[in-house]
């Protein structure tokens, strides 16, 4: 404006992270490591597109545990996690909300052949509703909508398995994979039509998106193969 230029919106963000993880000693066939992790993080956003209305401090921390039992033909891997989320605004008419879940996942390995293998693994991940998902309440410019977070979402759980087979040869690799996950309390962004007019409402020019939850699907494959003509030359699919 009169050809002065003014910050707009400051975003300050500030993370603290840490981990520390001890690999055991081999014991005739198990291996493994464990170990913790977290971060803190504090969140302050300021001007025409604040996200959220004061600061918000979030602690988190979590443990974990990796363990293998390997044989001739056969490798089987299994580790768990436990997870704590808390969330402590400054606002007083935000709430302080406090998440904790366990993650678990088991696999096997076996070799079918020199070179060829097959894995099949199961898991069940937990996830606590993002810091944005909860108290967002303000023009997002980057996903076009204005962002609406909701404190009353509930943990993700997702639970699904994946099969997959993988050779390698002296000049062929291949690797594919088949995967199923049931997500329960998936948490995503709908329009908002609170008038039900049959019209997404519109907040500062924006469509106004809210951040609500319900039961997921995510099934998919991939594959992929590399092959060395020559020394010089090689493909991929």
């Amino acid at each position: 404006e009169d050809g002065n230029e003014e910050i707009a919106t400051t975003f300050d963000n500030d993370v603290f992270s840490y981990r520390a993880s001890l690999k055991q000693k081999k014991y005739k066939n198990l291996s493994g490591q464990f170990g913790v992790e977290g971060y803190k993080r504090s969140f302050l956003t300021v001007g025409a597109e604040s996200l959220i209305d004061g600061r918000v401090r979030q602690n988190n921390f979590s443990a974990f545990a990796l363990q293998e039992l390997s044989f001739e033909k056969v490798a089987l891997q299994f580790g768990g996690r436990i997870e704590s989320n808390r969330y402590r605004p400054t606002n007083d008419e935000l709430p302080e909300l406090d998440f904790t879940g366990f993650s678990g996942a088991v696999g096997a390995r076996f070799e079918a052949w020199k070179g060829g293998a097959f894995i099949a693994s199961f898991s069940s991940s937990y996830r606590s509703p993002a810091m944005e998902e909860l108290y967002n309440l303000g023009p997002h410019i980057g996903t076009v909508t204005f962002g609406v977070g909701n404190p009353l979402l509930e943990r993700e759980r997702s639970n699904g398995f994946e099969l997959s087979f993988r050779q390698n040869a002296n000049r062929v690799r291949f690797n594919g994979s088949f995967f199923y996950n049931d997500i329960n309390n998936f948490v995503f962004q709908a329009p908002l039509d609170e008038d039900e007019d049959g019209n997404v409402d519109v907040e500062d020019g924006l469509p106004v998106a809210f951040f609500t939850q319900g039961d997921a699907r995510y099934v998919g494959a991939d594959a992929s193969l590399e092959f060395d003509a020559n020394d010089y030359v090689g493909l991929f699919f």
